[in-house]
């Protein structure tokens, strides 16, 4: 991660990130069970995973991909 220019500062929020994302699953599990096919039905349509994806991806965005270049793609659409 180092190499797409990450600091301190986005360490930690990748932490949160995580955070974020047992305390989700932790949520699931109180609600639905254990059982992994009880756990995945918690999973279909959850709005906090909806919201976490968005969050990650706009973060993950920010950074550029060691090696790739938008301009030197061929195809861009």
């Amino acid at each position: 991660m180092t190499s797409r220019g990450l600091v301190e500062k986005d360490f930690e929020q990748i932490a949160e990130f995580l955070h974020q994302a047992v305390t989700i699953c932790l949520n699931i599990q109180k609600e639905h069970g254990k059982l992994l096919k009880d756990f995945s039905k918690g999973l279909v349509n959850n709005k906090d995973i909806e919201n976490l994806k968005v969050e990650v991806e706009k973060f993950a965005l920010s950074f550029d991909m060691p090696g790739f270049s938008l301009e030197s793609m061929k195809y861009k659409e």
